[in-house]
């Protein structure tokens, strides 16, 4: 949707943005919803205002991002998600309206039948020979303007050799994706 973030390239900038993540579940505890919708909610603010600010208009954006199919049937181990797109509004409005809209977006997303297809269909493209995998997934990217992946954290103090691992940085790729936001909750 972004008529300025149309190009793309092998170049990349990585910054770190560091926010209190108890702030985070303030706010979705709040607003009655999760950290996830505020984290997109956060993404959504922040690409809208980058665009006004640099004179573009951009109403709402294509987003990419991974959606968690895990049922309690499933091992605990192992991958259990697909990747959702939809069009997310990025318009100046307030936050809890925001919220309220992102919520409904997600839940849909999360109830969209095709989910139950994607198992499938990555399933079969991973047959197919790495270079026509990557150029099918590529296309497909190309149309999204922002890859936004909420992580979750490990749930208690990680150590590594004895020492307290104090932060756990994520750098996902862009995907073909103009932008790619991760958000880490440790």
């Amino acid at each position: 949707h972004s008529r300025w973030m149309t190009e793309r390239s092998m170049t990349c900038q990585f910054s770190l943005l560091r926010v209190p993540l108890a702030d985070v579940k303030r706010t979705a505890r709040e607003a009655q919803t999760t950290v996830n919708v505020v984290f997109l909610g956060a993404v959504a603010e922040a690409v809208g205002r980058y665009h006004r600010a640099n004179g573009y208009d951009l109403p709402s954006m294509r987003v990419n991002m991974p959606i968690s199919i895990r049922t309690p049937e499933d091992a605990a181990t192992g991958n259990h998600w697909v990747p959702a797109r939809f069009v997310v509004p990025t318009q100046e409005i307030p936050l809890e309206h925001r919220l309220y809209q992102l919520d409904g977006l997600v839940h849909t997303a999360r109830k969209d039948p095709a989910l139950k297809l994607a198992d499938g269909v990555y399933k079969a493209l991973a047959l197919l020979p790495d270079p026509v995998t990557s150029r099918i997934a590529g296309a497909l990217m190309k149309g999204v303007d922002v890859a936004a992946t909420n992580v979750p954290g490990p749930p208690v103090p990680v150590y590594l050799c004895g020492a307290r691992v104090r932060a756990i940085i994520p750098f996902a790729p862009k995907s073909g994706a103009a932008l790619n936001i991760s958000f880490m909750s440790y």
